[in-house]
């Protein structure tokens, strides 16, 4: 695995580095034994459909590039990139990149990018290396919401895209948990997307899921994005939202 840094550290955060990584640690270490909510541990919360949802996705859209914003502790960074096409996964928080740096270490088609979400999809953008990406966006953490400049980087700098967004509202199925930010729900109504976007939600209700039960939006631009979502919703597995 690789790790780059968006910022080069100053020489107050590098001698914090031991401590924090030896915290970091620590705090996977404790957490592990704890399992503190259903799903902790496994990939997209222990969510069987979800997990079913994006095989499929993948399947059909073939991305070149993968790219997950917030790591956390890497439980479906590794999921990620056992498809096999080359990861960018991206953590803020020293609570838990060493973590994940240390459980990511034997992934050789990983790098790990310490820094802000946003300007990380930003950052991968201005390069070639990244090529028809599905983007599983799980940044948001505490009050920082960063989905929609991660979103107007994402279909602005690339032609075929797909996104999968943890810890979302799904309309009409209150049972799916979603986080909420100045009392405001992360929602389809808080999200600035362009025109010809194409959004779906869970096809089943949130007892047949498993797992944590978090909400999930999938958001596709491109034709062979828009085809993919079409298959899923085809395999009942997603709904798309339509007009009228």
């Amino acid at each position: 695995m690789i790790v780059e840094r968006l910022e080069k550290p100053s020489a107050a955060e590098r001698l914090r580095e031991p401590l924090e990584a030896a915290l970091s640690l620590l705090r996977r270490q404790r957490m592990l034994r704890l399992r503190p909510w259903k799903g902790f541990g496994e990939p997209f919360n222990g969510q069987e459909t979800r997990r079913k949802t994006v095989d499929l996705l993948v399947r059909e859209f073939s991305p070149e590039t993968l790219i997950e914003t917030g790591t956390f502790l890497g439980f479906t960074t590794r999921c990620l990139a056992a498809y096999g096409s080359r990861t960018y996964t991206v953590e803020v928080s020293p609570r838990f990149r060493y973590a994940a740096k240390f459980a990511l270490r034997d992934l050789d088609n990983v790098t790990m990018i310490w820094g802000d979400s946003a300007a990380a999809v930003r950052h991968l953008a201005q390069g070639s290396e990244v090529t028809r990406p599905l983007a599983y966006l799980d940044a948001h953490w505490e009050e920082d919401v960063p989905l929609n400049a991660e979103l107007e980087c994402l279909f602005s700098s690339w032609d075929d895209v797909l996104v999968v967004i943890d810890d979302f509202s799904v309309p009409g199925e209150p049972g799916y948990g979603y986080d909420i930010y100045n009392g405001v729900p992360l929602s389809l109504d808080e999200l600035s997307l362009p025109e010809g976007v194409t959004v779906a939600f869970p096809a089943i209700t949130a007892v047949e899921e498993t797992g944590s039960r978090r909400g999930t939006v999938y958001l596709a631009s491109g034709d062979s994005a828009r085809s993919a979502l079409d298959t899923a919703e085809r395999e009942g597995l997603v709904t798309i939202q339509r007009d009228g």
